[in-house]
């Protein structure tokens, strides 16, 4: 069993990788106009991409009294039922196919929130049919 502590310390360890390899791969697209490997081969005529924001306020942190925004994306390839009518509820129940989300908590300097979400899902797909 982990304490809390415990769990909030190995998370901020795992977040701060992540954070270091996406700004790291973020400068090597800005500065060679490539996009690093692995490319992604899926090809999918409409993906669908939704985005939205949330404040999240903090404690203890006077430099960010008002809070933190975190953006998030989330990408699918479409829909696909998973459900019959139900008596509470008497349209077919659909789920989404392929989803994946993309939070963002980056300074924009650092990395602009699309240009991350695009280098995330430049791993699955190949973005180079969109426009």
């Amino acid at each position: 069993m982990l304490s809390g502590p415990t769990v909030r310390r190995q998370l901020r360890r795992v977040a701060e990788r992540v954070r270091t390899a996406e700004v790291a791969t973020h400068q090597t697209w800005t500065q060679t106009g490539r996009v690093p490997a692995p490319a992604g081969e899926r090809v999918v005529a409409p993906l669908y991409v939704e985005a939205d924001g949330v404040w999240v306020k903090t404690q203890r942190e006077p430099a960010h009294r008002t809070g933190y925004e975190i953006k998030c994306a989330s990408a699918y390839e479409g829909w696909e039922r998973v459900g019959e009518p139900t008596p509470g509820h008497p349209r077919p129940h659909f789920g989404l196919v392929a989803k994946q989300v993309y939070c963002h908590l980056h300074a924009r300097e650092t990395l602009p929130f699309w240009e991350g979400a695009s280098l995330a899902l430049h791993c699955t797909y190949d973005l180079s049919a969109f426009r």
